[in-house]
């Protein structure tokens, strides 16, 4: 279900997923295709998965800013503001968010600006970690060199090995393949901006045990971004966090969305 598909008077509860960099919501949509196919989860939820300012075609439910100007920001908090204000339009008082990697980076601050208005927080393949000075220039030159290149194309193939599992760069030439084009058919000034927003984002490790939401911390288990150990102490740092691990890599949604999307129906029928 998109956002212009959902009743405002609908006693669902809405449940976002955010993707991650440089990716779009295109990214969730075998998980979501599963997900729908649960009645329990039909029943109880609306599941809404929109694109990030500047990425892909953005949720036009406040301003247009799918063309950023060059040398823009795009901040962790102003993409959690952007998920707020389509709760608000939707007239939700509490949701459901579920973040892959930057989107979990935005999940954090979904928390930290409306912590009981979140009825659950997912947070897959991510960290709670700022970015040390060092990734934080690279993250600076790669968004310089998208806009100069006016391209995301070199993404695909520079982050490619280190997003699959090597089973799944062999064996999964659809997910390699919408990889592929979900990438390089990306908002380069969106991208960009997105690259400066992480490099400033806060760090939230000293803050996860006031977490009182629920929470899934959710991870393929060949990772090597977020290896599985990370996950591990992510989710013990949380009061009410549960773990769960799936085949595949930092792309779990994409490498396995059958096991990924059980996790999940699991956790929202729990909450």
């Amino acid at each position: 279900m998109s956002h212009d598909d959902f009743n405002p008077q609908s006693a669902l509860i809405p449940v976002f997923f955010g993707h991650g960099f440089p990716f779009t919501s295109e990214m969730w949509k075998d998980v979501v295709e599963r997900l729908f196919n649960d009645d329990y989860i039909l029943n109880h939820y609306a599941l809404i998965f929109p694109n990030f300012i500047g990425f892909g075609d953005i949720v036009k439910d406040a301003e247009d800013l799918s063309e950023v100007p060059a040398g823009s920001v795009s901040t962790m908090t102003d993409m959690a503001d952007q998920i707020i204000r389509i709760a608000d339009a939707l007239y939700s008082s509490k949701f459901v968010y579920c973040g892959l990697s930057m989107g979990g980076y935005v999940g954090w601050e979904i928390w930290n600006r409306c912590p009981d208005r979140l009825l659950g927080l997912i947070v897959s393949d991510t960290n709670a970690k700022a970015d040390s000075p060092e990734g934080a220039a690279n993250r600076l030159k790669t968004a310089d060199r998208i806009e100069q290149e006016d391209s995301c194309s070199f993404l695909a193939d520079a982050m490619k090995d280190k997003l699959f599992a090597p089973e799944s760069l062999t064996g999964n030439p659809d997910a390699i393949k919408t990889y592929c084009q979900m990438v390089s058919g990306n908002n380069p000034k969106g991208v960009a901006a997105a690259a400066r927003g992480m490099a400033q984002r806060k760090d939230f490790t000293a803050r996860l045990g006031e977490i009182q939401t629920p929470a899934l911390v959710i991870g393929g288990k060949d990772d090597v971004l977020s290896p599985p150990e990370s996950l591990d102490a992510l989710a013990a740092a949380m009061p009410n966090a549960t773990r769960a691990t799936v085949p595949g890599g930092h792309l779990a949604p994409m490498e396995h969305p059958d096991e990924y999307a059980a996790a999940v129906a699991e956790f929202l029928r729990s909450l």
